[in-house]
């Protein structure tokens, strides 16, 4: 691989985990102010309301 072609992909690398360790440190920063129904509290609860979507998909199942 020529020196221009790992420059690139070490760059890449490095933009993957730069976005890596922001998004685990945004989630870092909310851990603390989750409840049993803080999925209904808006986008930065994301996470939490596609945790419960399954839940609620699993106690269907289930029920069949």
């Amino acid at each position: 691989m020529s020196e221009p072609d790992q420059i690139a992909e070490m760059t890449a690398e490095i933009e993957r985990l730069r976005k890596a360790l922001y998004y685990e440190a945004n989630r870092f920063q909310r851990i603390g102010t989750h409840s049993p129904d803080c999925w209904k509290w808006g986008p930065q609860h994301y996470e939490c309301a596609i945790r419960h979507i399954k839940e609620m998909t699993e106690d269907w199942s289930k029920h069949d």
